[in-house]
């Protein structure tokens, strides 16, 4: 009341008790700020009462009216999201972590027929514009149209600038001068088009092995932008391609995707091997990913995959659990077949993923072990 006072507010009821008691008609639980600096209390049907204009009777309360949905097709032909099938929206999630994504990728990860492809993508990026096409017949690409990073935007509850800034294909300037892409992540798909399609080729392929094997699973994967995993501060970070965890037969295998074009020689490949060592030797996995991750790291050519193995032989400190395997052998053998060369065993036969469960880590030496030894 003493604001009240303050502000001159003359016509101010102030509520003390609790709500059902406030709403009942008969209780004087209403203080009144009078001109005279008396304060009385009133009832609720004296409120409303001394509020009306004229002194009648009080009118009989109207019936609440409730809010109505509009009508179902209605709301389909005006809002994506209601009208998107679940292929659909998997197609916008895969396009919003790896946008510019091949047709041919997109069509494994899916796991559907070159036709069913077509009718999806047809429904996104003509009817809806939720899509953008790129290329030509043959190198096909799509991504995230203006209309698509809206919608994104909104269903995440998103800055629009932001995610413009994000996905946006739009050709800018930047501060020297340099015609870039607005949307930082096609601006960095431009730059480095060999990576990125070497990352999408893996989980795509990996996706459609597990989904034509009874026996494997695909949980759930995460690209570079959302993997990046960091040792200590003032020490390099280690910041895979993706990051994931897959069930091949019985072994749970949760990992981490280095997809390397660049390390090719042994002094290469030793400084892209040490940030994982000290990552591994320091613990951090168990907060980061547990259970504890291994480390595929996928390279062009058979030459590269012995390099290495040749160079983590000679590190004293590799007895880590990171393989390696190149691409060549994966579209032999196949992701989950005998493709993968365990660094911590550099001369050991090729593994399956599957077979991994036969090995376990060994947090008081920092080793990998087989089951059963000491």
């Amino acid at each position: 009341m003493r604001l009240c006072r303050r502000t001159h507010l003359d016509d101010c009821f102030v509520g003390v008790e609790s709500r059902d008691a406030l709403e009942s008609e008969d209780s004087r639980l209403w203080l009144e700020r009078t001109l005279g600096g008396y304060d009385k209390y009133r009832t609720l049907h004296d409120v409303r009462s001394r509020c009306r204009t004229g002194r009648g009777p009080l009118p009989q309360q109207r019936a609440r009216r409730r809010a109505s949905l509009p009508h179902p097709e209605r709301m389909a032909r005006s809002a994506p999201t209601f009208g998107l099938s679940p292929s659909e929206k998997r197609v916008l999630d895969l396009l919003t972590d790896h946008p510019m994504l091949p047709r041919g990728h997109l069509g494994r990860w899916l796991g559907v027929s070159e036709g069913r492809v077509s009718q999806v993508m047809h429904s996104l990026v003509d009817t809806w514009g939720l899509i953008e096409r790129h290329g030509q017949r043959g190198c096909v690409r799509y991504t995230l149209s203006d209309g698509g990073i809206r919608h994104i935007a909104h269903r995440d509850r998103a800055q629009l600038p932001a995610a413009r800034e994000t996905w946006s294909t739009a050709l800018t300037r930047g501060r020297n001068g340099r015609r870039r892409h607005l949307g930082h992540r096609i601006d960095t798909w431009a730059r480095q088009t060999k990576h990125s399609d070497a990352v999408t080729w893996f989980l795509s392929e990996l996706a459609a092995e597990t989904l034509a094997d009874d026996s494997s699973e695909l949980l759930w994967t995460i690209p570079t932008e959302r993997a990046t995993r960091s040792v200590r501060r003032g020490e390099p970070v280690i910041a895979p391609d993706a990051v994931g965890e897959l069930i091949a037969g019985d072994s749970h295998v949760p990992f981490y995707l280095e997809c390397e074009h660049r390390a090719r020689h042994p002094r290469g490949v030793r400084a892209k091997l040490r940030p994982y060592l000290r990552y591994y030797s320091r613990g951090k996995p168990e907060d980061d990913h547990p259970p504890f991750p291994f480390t595929l790291f996928v390279v062009d050519g058979q030459d590269v995959e012995e390099t290495y193995a040749r160079t983590s032989a000679g590190m004293r400190a590799m007895t880590v659990p990171m393989l390696v395997s190149c691409r060549p052998v994966l579209e032999r053998s196949g992701i989950l077949g005998r493709s993968w060369r365990p660094l911590w065993e550099p001369v050991s036969p090729r593994l399956r993923l599957s077979e991994l469960r036969a090995y376990r880590w060994d947090g008081l030496y920092n080793v990998m072990r087989r089951d059963g030894d000491v």
